[in-house]
This record gives C-alpha cells, structure tokens and sequence, in this order.
C-alpha cells in the first residue's frame, strides 16, 4: 500500500491528473499483489512437485549410505596402532642402516690408514 501512495505522489508531481495518477498506483499495485500471489502458487508447486520429492528422497539414500561407510571405518585406537607398528618397524630398518654406513666408513678410514703406511 505504501507504494501505491508512493507512486501516486511521483505521479502528480510528474503533472498528471488525480484520476490518472489514482490509476496507475492502483494498477501497479494490484499487478505487485498478483506478482507475489503467483510467487507464492510458483513455491507452493515446487515443494509439492515429485521431482523435488524424488530429490529428497535421494538425498536421504545416500546420507544413509554415507553414514553406513563411517560405521566400517576403523576405530582410530586401531589406526594409531597400525601406524605405532610400521613406525617401531622403520626406525629397526633406520638404525640398521646407520650401524651398516657406520661399519662401513670405518673399515674405509682402517682400510686407507693401511694403505698409507
């Protein structure tokens, strides 16, 4: 209604006739009224169409098998654990490693020693 008053007020400061002016408010105003209506009926349609339902209904499957997927995830106690065991099982491999060069370097620096006397 404000904006029928409003478009009344533009219109006889734009020097059109009361008549006129009362006119077109009204008319912009009730097309304004029929523009919500139809919105209104658009949305009601939407939410009641068996498509948007067929979508829902699909949405909901597959938050249901998603969350059938985290139940047969492992518990994390068990993914430390696994990752607890390959780390104790590398650091034996790092520290074979480091014996083996260290062996290594030692018999080249005993073995140059020999070489040089």
């Amino acid at each position: 209604m404000t904006d029928s008053l409003r478009i009344y007020e533009r219109l006889k400061a734009a020097e059109f006739t009361e008549p006129q002016a009362k006119a077109i408010a009204q008319e912009i105003g009730d097309s304004a009224e029929s523009g919500k209506k139809h919105q209104e009926n658009a949305l009601a349609a939407v939410v009641n169409n068996d498509i948007f339902k067929a979508v829902i209904e699909r949405l909901d499957q597959t938050l249901k098998q998603i969350e059938q997927r985290l139940e047969k995830l492992p518990d994390r106690s068990e993914i430390d654990a696994k990752i607890s065991k390959a780390e104790s099982r590398l650091l034996r491999w790092m520290f074979g490693f480091w014996v083996a060069q260290l062996a290594a370097t030692v018999g080249i620096i005993f073995a140059a020693f020999k070489l040089w006397r």
